[in-house]
């Protein structure tokens, strides 16, 4: 085990780049999906090169004990996500209950929702960038569907004063839907333009979509 605060080779490589250099595997449950986990746990080796991150409906009102239960099935290390938690392979991460996680950069964060610290990282950001990035990110669904992404960002648009990680995870999750609900064949667009003093990122797709009259219900 290496010495708190020194990081290690696949540490350090997670922190400089957004693309891991290791696969991550998401795993959900209910409440009662202890049992699920435990049977995943007791068939998974403990040295797959993957790293898992773990979320169950947990109640708020009370402190987590699933780090601990877990790690008595498998033989890799079990945390509790924080903030600034590093990514490494071989390794369990569990959500802590009433949270918010984000991975950037190799680094797990943590928000805690009904307390309202959202933390954000806030600075000047390109927001070409941020939906460029975002459209680089969802380029693996799109391939797999034979779906085809369409891309138009403006040009000499101001930038902008903002958490450049949640961001993109906008872009990303409104990506993923439309690439979701998008047949083979169809288009995705992503377009950034000016709108007056503002700027306006739009994702469309040639998905059968919501009828009109249902729209005022869904937000």
């Amino acid at each position: 085990m290496e010495p708190r605060g020194v990081a290690g080779p696949d540490e350090k490589a997670a922190r400089e780049s957004d693309h891991l250099p290791f696969g991550v595997v998401g795993i959900g449950a209910s409440a009662g999906g202890i049992d699920a986990f435990r049977s995943l746990l007791g068939a998974l080796p403990g040295d797959t090169g993957m790293a898992y991150v773990l979320v169950q409906h947990l109640s708020p009102d009370h402190p987590s004990i699933l780090a601990q239960t877990l790690a008595r099935f498998t033989s890799m290390p079990v945390l509790e996500i924080q903030d600034g938690t590093p990514l490494v392979p071989d390794h369990l991460y569990v959500m802590p209950s009433n949270a918010e996680v984000l991975l950037s950069r190799g680094t797990l964060d943590v928000s805690r929702i009904v307390t309202g610290k959202l933390r954000l990282d806030q600075h000047v950001v390109d927001l070409g960038e941020i939906v460029q990035g975002a459209v680089e990110e969802a380029r693996p669904s799109v391939d797999m569907k034979a779906v085809t992404i369409e891309t138009t960002i403006a040009r000499g648009l101001t930038p902008v004063y903002a958490d450049a990680a949640r961001m993109q995870q906008v872009v990303s999750n409104l990506l993923t839907n439309a690439i979701k609900f998008t047949a083979p064949r169809g288009t995705v667009a992503v377009t950034l333009e000016r709108s007056a003093a503002e700027a306006r990122i739009t994702v469309q797709d040639t998905g059968m979509g919501v009828p009109r009259e249902f729209i005022p219900h869904l937000f």
